[in-house]
């Protein structure tokens, strides 16, 4: 593993944590719940989404640039 996967890694880990938090409060509040789930959804899955493909991105940059 280089530096850049390792900060990577953690970039990854942290808003995925992020991700986890955010969830488990919304959800703990019942009276929105519903809400909570939709928002978490509608916010969540696209940011969540083109992160992992930006992920993809840099790993296969940084393939092509340690060959």
């Amino acid at each position: 593993m280089t530096k850049k996967h390792k900060i990577l890694s953690v970039i990854t880990a942290s808003y995925v944590l992020l991700l986890l938090v955010v969830a488990i409060i919304t959800l703990h509040d019942f009276t929105q719940q519903n809400f909570g789930l939709l928002f978490i959804v509608i916010t969540m899955w696209p940011i969540g989404r083109f992160f992992l493909l930006r992920n993809a991105r840099i790993n296969a940059w940084l393939n092509k640039i340690n060959q």
